[in-house]
């Protein structure tokens, strides 16, 4: 899931978090810029079930990291959260690595509520 800020993907992740509750081995992983890398890719290369990230983070992790890359290429679905937010602050080049990993069956939608 990408949403464009940290505070936005700490809220995000916090909710999750709640509803994955109780759950056996429901995991999440927080991505974002202004936190030391080392933690987060710890994180990333365990088995994580939900991604919750800002996309410049992501980004570089994926660029960065091979097998960062190859953990992102078995995604089910993508979510962008705010997707509308994110391309007006010019963040295309961020976020369309991460939507490409949706699946190729799966139809994408955009939508702002």
């Amino acid at each position: 899931m990408l949403a464009p800020t940290r505070e936005l993907c700490t809220q995000i992740e916090d909710t999750l978090k709640g509803l994955l509750r109780g759950l056996p081995h429901a995991r999440t992983a927080l991505v974002m810029g202004g936190m030391p890398a080392p933690p987060q890719l710890h994180r990333l290369r365990q088995a994580v079930q939900v991604v919750v990230a800002t996309p410049g983070r992501l980004d570089a992790l994926r660029r960065a990291h091979d097998d960062i890359a190859a953990q992102l290429a078995n995604v089910s679905l993508v979510v962008l959260d705010e997707v509308d937010d994110m391309l007006a602050d010019g963040l295309e080049r961020e976020v369309r690595p991460p939507q490409r990993l949706a699946p190729r069956h799966r139809a994408a939608t955009h939508r702002s509520i």
